[in-house]
């Protein structure tokens, strides 16, 4: 059975709550007081699963995936994504790989986030 445990990122403020790290109740109250107080707050499930350095991998993280093959590109060149959920699973955003691939049959490593390093991705996309 995986672990279940979520992060929240908060807009106002530029930071992050974590479930982890105190029990489920006294993050959602955080959450909670955040909300009341009028900030938007973004909700992420952690995905079970864990980078090629044993870091947690949740929704919104930005991956690099080393030498990762995407049909017909042979470069080699790194390829970075965004984990987001879809479909009933979580995937990352772009090429579609299923998370229950994620550091099992081509390793990845957390980069960062969609909230603190949007311009990963951006410089990706150029």
């Amino acid at each position: 059975m995986r672990e279940i445990h979520f992060r929240a990122w908060d807009v106002f403020n530029g930071i992050y709550y974590h479930s982890k790290e105190s029990n489920l109740y006294r993050f959602f109250k955080c959450v909670e007081e955040a909300i009341s107080g009028g900030n938007t707050v973004v909700v992420e499930q952690y995905t079970g699963l864990k980078d090629c350095k044993g870091k947690d991998i949740y929704e919104g993280d930005i991956l690099d995936w080393k030498h990762f093959y995407v049909y017909g590109d042979t470069d080699g060149i790194k390829k970075v994504d965004v984990v987001v959920f879809r479909a009933g699973a979580f995937v990352c955003k772009r090429y579609g790989k299923l998370a229950r691939d994620f550091g099992y049959q081509q390793p990845c490593e957390i980069i960062g986030n969609i909230h603190e390093n949007p311009e990963l991705l951006e410089a990706k996309e150029s």
